[in-house]
């Protein structure tokens, strides 16, 4: 998986949140929908676009039938949060949402995906579902496009 296409941030759910997520099976997820992440918040700062949290939120839909529960609290951007609960609604309601992808900076891809391999060896104890899909080298050392091992 390409970070620089899908995001930091939706590497992280897919490669740590996701795997434990299944592996603890639960029987209701509730997502503290803070859209202060979105791109264009002046505080959150991380560009998570409203794409991204469609994506996010499609992954989290997986979980317990789709027993989701979205509660909004917080984003300082309000066509940010419009925007971004527009595609958290129309994933909810089993549309696809179509919106872009915000390409990543290469270098902060390849630093994530390097954090996210240390997350997984320092969890694969108390999580062995982890420790299944850490990658032996490192992104860097294989190929010049910042990858995230799925």
């Amino acid at each position: 998986i390409n970070a620089e296409y899908m995001g930091e941030h939706i590497a992280a759910v897919r490669e740590v949140l996701m795997p434990i997520a299944r592996e603890f099976r639960p029987d209701l997820v509730i997502v503290s929908a803070g859209f202060d992440a979105a791109v264009g918040d002046p505080l959150g700062n991380m560009n998570i676009s409203p794409a991204g949290f469609a994506e996010m939120l499609s992954m989290l839909l997986t979980l317990a039938d789709g027993q989701v529960v979205l509660a909004l609290e917080g984003g300082y951007n309000l066509k940010s949060i419009a925007l971004s609960s527009e595609a958290c609604l129309r994933t909810l309601m089993g549309e696809k949402y179509d919106g872009e992808y915000y390409p990543s900076d290469p270098e902060v891809a390849m630093k994530c995906a390097a954090v996210i391999e240390r997350v997984k060896r320092a969890h694969a104890a108390h999580w062995p579902v982890l420790g299944s899909s850490v990658q032996a080298t490192s992104p860097a050392s294989t190929s010049s496009t910042p990858t995230i091992p799925v």
